[in-house]
């Protein structure tokens, strides 16, 4: 029989691995490289959660997205943007990619295919002596497969709903007895798991490309030198849904009146006033009638399709609304509306978001060497070259309404030189590594974003801004005079009460037709941008690290980081490839091309220091007690914010550059961590039982504000401050247990407490409120799984694994205009909610193929797990859901 195969350590709950087949069942050890050196597992003093390929592949774990839900205390959800990752470890923000100690950039990474991977590890706490800067929560550690010693090859096919087709190949072809190479080739394509309703393309969808040459050369027993080169290509859709959180707010009231949802009302309203009811309709281009009040002019609204009714309400637009009374819909026209059962299903949406969204062309090449300069004396360069022309479409509001849709192509480029040298003593009682880091990274962004695209008139010339549609807006702003609407939203219980954005629908004082008393009729405005820049940012880092055996049984490991950043921006007006008046054409030409207006370098800072302290005590064998300190950071920077023309320039920014754009000051985010940890193996061998606490303190903490202008209504441009300060504290128990030499059953749990030292600025409209807490910070989350082995008479076999990921309620965004609040002044959070995965595997004697019946998400779990509510500004929610059931099979030959 082949030898056993067994999970990692900590949970490793919903991975479970191939099962043990001995007959004492006893667990695998694991090696890592958490500390830029071979380890093991059990005796790295680290919280670290480590899959092998073996675990990944039966786990169903095939890309990022699937590590969030099966590691306790680890969220890996999509931002507004689906191609942008919301990383959190321990409810903490900052975790570092790394891909054969190469960083990475998390855009895509969800998407990333985990295909020739050797083992991935989840390192829990900040990384800010080896792995440096945005590792504050922690890292991700991914190896690759290295080219075989002899000839060999491995093609997977699998098939699915949603039109899956995967097809992998992989061949090990030696040259030489020195000269060792790995060709691998992957394509991953479904349809999208979310039915589209305006459009004829379905969201979630996928189509991959992956390439990947890999050369090893060994002249010498200890000389090696490894090259890689990946080229990739990506296309996908984003999963965005419509939830609508504030029917009151004046935007949803400017839909409805567009799309005639108020004509009843409105007409009798008209009717009372005959002489300027004609008068306007005259205006708009219905002469001379007094029977009703005028319908939308020519050319407005005539994107509006696919809803049953003419009304944008939960009803029309809102995924798997089950109906119901809104208490909350607060206005004279409709109080406590009633909504009927909705017609957008489970598993659908109105979004007309692009059909490729998402896409992004990556080359990837790295060089590394290695040289046993002596027994004892070891040396390692890492050099790497990575680009990457990316652009993503999102459609916020998740409808066929141009409300809020942005298109940002970026390129990205980067080099990075990592230096090594380690070694130890002659009696081994000391093991260190001092190390050198260079980073040189280059990002240029065209930013296009078309807001309330039915009340302007597109202009797309160079250095022309949009201007008001006046007859749509004018239609609207006496509409809304007639219903006796102000354009102040009427706040629900326990939400402020504000102008929803300040810019869209304001008084206006000039007298109008039907102006009750004490209301004033609404004035339009729009959100668009088109921006293009440049920034540059040149990294270095001296670092190092030793550990001294104390003892036999007593380490102490004791590291240290320098770490300097420069870097600037560059302000361009763009000369090509001009917004288009509609979203769904994409911009002709050179979206990069321009000529800088302005160049700015950061100011200098200080050198960051970041230290790390561990002691690690082995009072037997199969036990390790140890505690330890370390800490991670996030570089100061002035970032160019965009605040609108109207808003007044917030605290710590400088005069105006644009009339729309300010220069902030964001100071260092620094994260310190205290943690104990056991980690032990009981019961020879058969039982592995790790348990962590720990306590980590948060300054510089990034805070979301809104801009105000001088009437103090807020703006819908976000800006970061670095005026937080919190605490997060909690334990992760991880347990695998081998029962029998034929089951093995895994578990983990992660708790977590929260606590706000400081806030940030907050006026009971913006910014982090006392009480909140972290975003993706869930109390409780934890995995469960099993691995059960049935031997067949022939030698071959059948593998059961199932396993289960939970996640507690949590809030998707701390900040308080983004947060939904109850009557007593509590954030009501997304809702927890939790994902079966199961998989059987025939595998025969010679175990050279294998099938695979494979299910994820097997109850079918509709949850929201990106964005954040925007209920004040636009009446909506950024809503992303996760992946819908799915089924498949999968077929692997082994040469």
């Amino acid at each position: 029989m082949n030898a056993r195969r067994a999970c990692a350590t900590l949970l490793v709950p919903a991975v479970c691995c191939t099962i043990p087949i001995v007959a004492d069942a006893q667990l695998e050890e694991i090696l890592v490289t958490a500390t830029r050196r071979e380890t093991n597992l059990q005796d790295t003093p680290l919280s670290i959660q480590a899959f092998t390929a073996e675990q990944l592949e039966l786990g169903g774990i095939t890309n990022g997205r699937d590590l969030g839900i099966m590691v306790p205390n680890v969220v890996l959800n999509p931002n507004t943007g689906g191609a942008q990752p919301n990383f959190y470890i321990r409810g903490l923000p900052g975790v570092g990619l790394y891909v054969d100690g190469v960083w990475q950039d998390g855009f895509g990474f969800q998407q990333m295919d985990f295909a020739e991977m050797e083992r991935v590890e989840v390192l829990r706490g900040p990384q800010g002596t080896l792995f440096g800067r945005n590792t504050n929560a922690g890292a991700v550690n991914m190896t690759t497969r290295k080219p075989a010693d002899d000839f060999g090859a491995r093609v997977k096919l699998g098939v699915g709903d949603f039109n899956r087709r995967d097809v992998q190949l992989s061949v090990d072809l030696p040259i030489t007895d020195t000269l060792k190479t790995k060709f691998t080739g992957a394509t991953f394509e479904n349809d999208g798991f979310l039915k589209g309703l305006t459009t004829p393309w379905d969201f979630g969808a996928q189509d991959d490309t992956i390439l990947r040459a890999d050369f090893l050369w060994e002249p010498l027993d200890k000389l090696s030198l490894r090259f890689t080169y990946n080229d990739e290509s990506k296309k996908g859709t984003d999963p965005r849904i419509h939830r609508m959180t504030r029917y009151d707010n004046s935007k949803v009231y400017a839909y409805n009146i567009m799309l005639g949802a108020f004509q009843q009302q409105a007409n009798a309203a008209c009717l009372a006033n005959v002489p300027a009811c004609i008068a306007l309709n005259n205006q708009f281009g219905s002469p001379g009638s007094a029977a009703g009040w005028a319908r939308p002019p020519p050319g407005v609204g005539t994107r509006y399709t696919g809803s049953a009714s003419p009304a944008f309400n939960p009803t029309t637009h809102t995924t798997d609304y089950s109906g119901g009374v809104s208490s909350n819909y607060r206005t004279s026209l409709v109080p406590n509306q009633v909504f009927g059962p909705g017609e957008v299903g489970k598993w659908e949406t109105k979004s007309d978001s692009m059909e490729d969204g998402i896409t992004a062309d990556l080359q990837y090449s790295t060089l590394n060497l290695k040289w046993g300069i002596t027994d004892r004396l070891n040396f390692e360069a890492i050099l790497s070259q990575w680009n990457q022309d990316q652009r993503q479409v999102i459609d916020f509001d998740g409808t066929e309404f141009l409300i809020t849709t942005d298109d940002i192509p970026q390129v990205r480029e980067n080099k990075t030189i990592e230096l090594h040298l380690s070694g130890s003593t002659p009696n081994g009682r000391i093991n260190w590594l001092a190390g050198y880091y260079r980073l040189k990274e280059d990002l240029t962004e065209r930013f296009y974003r078309w807001g309330m695209w039915e009340f302007v008139i597109p202009n797309t010339a160079p250095g022309v801004a949009p201007t008001v549609n006046t007859v749509a807006a004018e239609y609207v702003r006496q509409t809304a005079t007639l219903l006796g609407l102000n354009g102040v939203n009427n706040a629900p219980p326990g939400q402020p009460v504000v102008n929803s954005g300040g810019n869209m629908l304001t008084p206006n004082a000039a007298p109008v037709l039907f102006a009750p008393a004490g209301r004033y009729p609404w004035n339009f405005g729009f959100i668009s941008a088109d921006t293009l820049r440049n920034a540059f940012d040149d990294d270095e880092a001296w670092f190092g690290e030793a550990t001294f055996g104390l003892t036999k049984k007593l380490d102490l490991t004791i590291g240290a980081r320098l770490s300097d950043k420069t870097g600037g921006d560059i302000t361009m007006t763009p000369t090509d490839a001009f917004r288009t008046p509609d979203p769904s054409i994409r911009p002709q030409g050179d979206p990069f091309a321009g000529f800088a207006t302005s160049v700015y370098n950061d100011a200098d800072q200080p050198t960051i220091d970041t230290y790390k302290a561990s002691v690690a005590y082995h009072p037997t064998d199969a036990m390790m007690i140890y505690g330890t300190y370390s800490e991670g950071f996030t570089s100061a920077n002035e970032p160019l914010v965009t605040i609108g023309a109207t808003a007044v320039v917030p605290n710590g920014c400088g005069v105006r550059l644009t009339p729309t754009q300010v220069r902030c000051s964001v100071p260092a985010e620094l994260i310190d961590n205290k943690e104990v940890g056991l980690r032990s193996e009981w019961l020879d061998g058969k039982l592995r039982f790790n348990a962590t606490y720990f306590d980590s303190h948060w300054t510089g903490m990034r805070v979301w504000l809104l801009p105000r202008d001088a009437a103090g209504n807020t703006q819908p441009f976000p800006y970061q401050s670095g005026d937080g300060e919190g605490t997060a504290s909690g334990f992760e128990f991880e347990v695998v247990y081998g029962a029998t030499d034929r089951l093995q059953l895994n578990f983990g749990l992660g708790l977590i407490d929260t606590n706000y030292i400081q806030s940030g600025f907050f006026d009971g409209t913006t910014g982090q409120f006392p009480g909140a807490p972290f975003a993706y910070a869930a109390d409780q989350s934890g995995t469960v799984g099993a691995t059960y082995e049935i031997p067949l008479k022939n030698s071959g076999r059948f593998l059961v694994v199932g396993n289960y990921g939970y996640m507690g309620d949590y809030a998707r965004d701390s900040a308080y205009q983004r947060t939904l609040i109850d009557a007593n002044g509590n954030p009501i959070l997304e809702p927890g909610y939790g994902i079966l995965n199961a998989r059987l595997v025939y595998e025969p004697a010679a175990r050279n193929y294998s099938v695979e019946v494979w299910g994820k998400n097997l109850t079918d779990e509709l949850y929201v797990n990106g964005g954040f509510d925007t209920r004040d500004t636009w009446g909506y929610d950024f809503s992303i859901v996760g992946r819908s059931r799915e089924v498949g099979l999968s077929l692997t030959f082994n040469f």
